[in-house]
């Protein structure tokens, strides 16, 4: 992606962004759209897994978690919040991503 595309991505994106925010934030998007292609490649390469390799990832208990229905009364909320690694009173505390 080349700066010009850039700003018709955000003109499309409906993002009014000056020359020298595209120009800052070029660098970021070239790192995103990295990390895309590499995500990419990572599902091409699980897809190709032959039937072998698939059914030792299969087989392996501490890889995959089982799904289990769970009835509403069998989990005590407080004891959720209680092993929540940061709580205020009744709610768990979940910290910013952005």
């Amino acid at each position: 992606m080349d700066i010009e595309e850039l700003k018709i991505t955000a003109n499309l994106a409906r993002l009014n962004m000056s020359d020298e925010e595209l120009r800052d934030a070029y660098c970021a998007f070239e790192q995103m759209l990295e990390y895309f292609s590499a995500m990419q490649d990572a599902g091409h390469l699980i897809d190709g897994l032959d039937g072998e390799t698939a059914d030792v990832l299969s087989a392996a208990p501490d890889l995959f978690r089982t799904d289990a229905e769970v009835s509403a009364g069998a989990v005590e909320p407080e004891a959720i919040i209680e092993k929540a690694a940061e709580h205020d009173g009744h709610f768990i505390v979940i910290p910013n991503v952005l």
